[in-house]
């Protein structure tokens, strides 16, 4: 199997959806820093979180098996802001991972096997947004936190976001 790097959140369904805006009560009160907190700018590319999973119903997706490990994954709105179109799929362009407190344990390969995902060589060009979802494993007891993403063309350009 081929290991990608890839982008990947969790979240437990069901839950006050803050990534769209909308808050506890209905009142959409918390619109505008809610959505903020899941949103992130990385050199060319926007990238705003909008659900949160568990894959581990996904045929199409082939992940190791490991005792005391789960499946998550993260599906985020990526739009490409700068000149040049990009592979999500099986590119390099941006380094993804999901992070719990800190750690990493890597992702898995063949994200354009998940279901909604683009089909390699499926470009994001330029002024296009296109929903993407990556898919990791963590410990069973970990829950998401964060989202790494890193531009590959520029070290420097990178951020974490927040998931939940």
């Amino acid at each position: 199997m081929v290991m990608i790097p890839c982008l990947a959140l969790a979240a437990c369904s069901g839950q006050n959806d803050e990534r769209s805006g909308a808050s506890a009560d209905g009142s959409g009160s918390s619109g505008v820093e809610a959505a903020d907190r899941f949103t992130g700018e990385v050199g060319d590319f926007t990238i705003h979180v909008t659900d949160l999973g568990d894959p581990s119903e996904i045929a199409e997706v082939e992940m190791p098996d490991y005792d005391g490990m789960k499946q998550v994954s993260v599906s985020a709105d990526v739009t490409n802001n700068g000149a040049k179109e990009i592979d999500l799929a099986c590119g390099f362009d941006l380094d993804v991972r999901i992070f719990s407190n800190g750690e990493s344990w890597g992702n898995v390969g063949y994200l354009e096997r998940v279901p909604g995902n683009p089909s390699c060589e499926d470009h994001l060009k330029p002024g296009e947004t296109q929903k993407m979802t990556w898919v990791s494993i963590m410990p069973s007891e970990k829950q998401p936190t964060d989202l790494e993403v890193e531009d590959t063309s520029d070290p420097n350009a990178y951020a974490q976001i927040k998931v939940r």
